[in-house]
Order: C-alpha cells, then sequence, then structure tokens
C-alpha cells in the first residue's frame, strides 16, 4: 500500500507530535491497509436517526457507505449496532479516470467533470 508523507520526517520538519502507519498496523491484523475510513462511516452513519434503529419497514437491516477515493472502499454495518462493521477495498476508483485523463487529454484529472460532460 502507499502511505503518503513518513510520520517521523513530518514530526521532525514540522516540530509537532505525529501519529501515523495505520496502514501496516491494519494490514497486520488482516485488514487491507485502510482503517481509518470504516470508523468516519461508522461515525457518520450513527448521525443518522434511521440507523440508530434495529427495526423500520421501510430500511433494511443493512447500511453501506462507498467511498470512491483512488482506490474505492465499502463500510457495511448492521443498523444499530455500531460496533458490528466490515470494511474493505473493493476495486479502483478515480485513479483509473485520472491516468485516462492524463494519457488522452494531458490533464491530471476531469476537472468539474468538464470531459465527461462534453460527451
Amino acid at each position: 500500500t502507499l502511505q503518503i508523507g513518513d510520520p517521523s520526517v513530518i514530526a521532525n520538519l514540522c516540530g509537532v507530535t505525529t501519529v501515523g502507519d495505520f496502514r501496516p498496523a491494519d494490514m497486520a491484523l488482516g485488514g487491507q491497509g485502510a482503517p481509518l475510513m470504516p470508523a468516519f462511516d461508522v461515525h457518520l452513519l450513527k448521525t443518522l436517526p434511521a440507523i440508530n434503529q434495529k427495526t423500520d419497514e421501510d430500511v433494511g437491516p443493512l447500511c453501506i457507505m462507498l467511498n470512491i477515493g483512488g482506490v474505492s472502499n465499502i463500510t457495511a454495518m448492521l443498523r444499530g449496532e455500531p460496533r458490528n462493521v466490515l470494511g474493505f477495498d473493493c476495486g479502483p476508483g478515480n485513479m483509473l479516470i485520472d491516468q485516462i485523463m492524463t494519457h488522452l487529454f494531458r490533464q491530471d484529472y476531469d476537472d468539474d467533470g468538464k470531459t465527461a460532460l462534453s460527451g
């Protein structure tokens, strides 16, 4: 996995306490190197009223968040059970679109979706 910024270098250059290296620790515990996204998603899901109820005829028992970044990942949580969470990478996200933009249009990314909107 790729971690941008070395915590030791950041701490020394900025003179601040720095916490990092979450990816290797997550992978050592069987994760895929993105332990913070599920924690954020659960925090966000817990703020939604319907999520905190275990039963509701209009909403199913499973809550799923999809994060489309460079690599996409999914967080799944049973409603009303924020400690019962599964999070994992599910495939490429924006990285492929960005590579195509660079190759075909000599742009780092599709700014505001202008290329996509042009058809």
